[in-house]
């Protein structure tokens, strides 16, 4: 069965292993059950990501040069992965495919509300409006902001960890980042989960990391989110791997999804031409971004857009996102992104992104890139 499976999944670009579900442990985050009671193996899926378009976007050339091609990387492994469950199932057994991004199990527990109604509020409240509407507009969003995101929980525990999946699929192995690295590509991977109670023979898992412990991850994180000496343990197959010790989730959104490119770092910043301070610690970081969510919802500008693409692409999950406008386009992601296998490779990639200067928004929206 796994010879077929071979020639299912098998690519160049894509790397590929299988493990028991006896070697996950006992973070919520890596329990297969929740999405199949009765699993009994995990198949990781890594597609390595160009390396020419990552540089071009980390310098700042092109946009759209990554996110392109993590999109068409995302659907090859979505696609795959498809196949080798189709296959599962024609042999009598269970298999079900993990979301490659933005699937998280508060969802599961929160009101079910079509997209097509969400997508229809947002675009009343983002649309312009006399001083009358706005202001009715204002007052609602106090009001319904509590109710339909009060269910958020911060942690963001996902159905199931794709990096967990491939750390005891030898697919790869944590970095200091919390990124998991393949020894070829690094960090420079993207990931995708097959669950099934087919008894498949697995993989051994890793013998060492590709992290030198370099943390240049640390150093182009605008968010404030890594920290640099602490550390945070998880067990997986009987190993304590180890990677940093994280600060609020709510951080890494707020600079992931483009709300602001300049926090900490201000002679380079991410794609975003957002710029705005988070606080120094996360004692109120929640309360700050949901005055900020209050706040912008009703206007018509960059941080409102950042905010509905956000939203939809999260509600409805990355890959049945449609049309393809709905979809986060990328800002940062450079904790992944720099950390290649070698570390001279991830050194000239921290100059180039660090030497790439910052984007500005101008009066008709476009972006501009000012290097100094």
């Amino acid at each position: 069965m796994k010879q077929t499976l071979r020639r299912i999944i098998e690519h160049d670009d894509i790397r590929w292993g299988v493990a028991s579900v006896d070697r996950l442990g006992s973070n919520p985050s890596m329990d297969p059950e929740y999405l199949l009671p009765g699993a009994k193996s995990v198949i990781s899926l890594a597609h390595v990501i160009d390396g020419d378009s990552i540089r071009r976007y980390l310098g700042k050339e092109d946009r759209n040069s990554y996110p392109n091609t993590e999109a068409a990387v995302l659907r090859t492994l979505f696609s795959r992965a498809h196949d080798a469950a189709e296959f599962l199932e024609n042999e009598g057994y269970r298999a079900v495919v993990v979301m490659p991004n933005g699937d998280y199990r508060y969802k599961d527990e929160g009101v079910d509300i079509p997209l097509f109604l969400i997508r229809g509020i947002i675009n009343w409240f983002m649309s312009e409006s006399g001083p009358g509407i706005t202001a009715l507009k204002e007052r609602l969003i106090r009001k319904l902001y509590p109710a339909a995101f009060g269910n958020v929980d911060w942690r963001l525990t996902p159905t199931f960890s794709h990096r967990y999946g491939a750390v005891a699929a030898g697919v790869a192995a944590f970095g200091w980042s919390g990124n998991v690295m393949n020894p070829e590509f690094g960090s420079r991977i993207l990931l995708e989960t097959v669950i099934t109670d087919a008894p498949l023979e697995q993989d051994d898992m890793l013998d060492k990391s590709p992290c030198d412990g370099c943390r240049i991850c640390t150093r182009v994180c605008q968010a404030g989110y890594m920290v640099t000496k602490e550390k945070d343990t998880v067990e997986i197959g009987g190993v304590t791997h180890v990677h940093n010790k994280k600060r609020s989730n709510i951080r890494c959104s707020i600079v992931c999804a483009g709300f602001t490119g300049r926090n900490l770092y201000r002679d380079w910043s991410t794609w975003s031409p957002g710029n705005f301070t988070l606080p120094d610690t996360d004692e109120h970081i929640r309360e700050f971004f949901d005055r900020f969510v209050m706040d912008t919802l009703s206007k018509n500008d960059w941080y409102a857009k950042a905010l509905r693409s956000l939203v939809l692409a999260t509600e409805s999950g990355y890959m049945d996102t449609a049309p393809d406008e709905d979809k986060v386009r990328a800002t940062c992601g450079n904790c992944q992104l720099v950390c290649w296998a070698e570390r001279k490779e991830r050194e000239y990639n921290y100059e180039l992104l660090t030497g790439s200067g910052c984007v500005v928004e101008r009066p008709d929206g476009s972006l501009e890139v000012v290097r100094e």
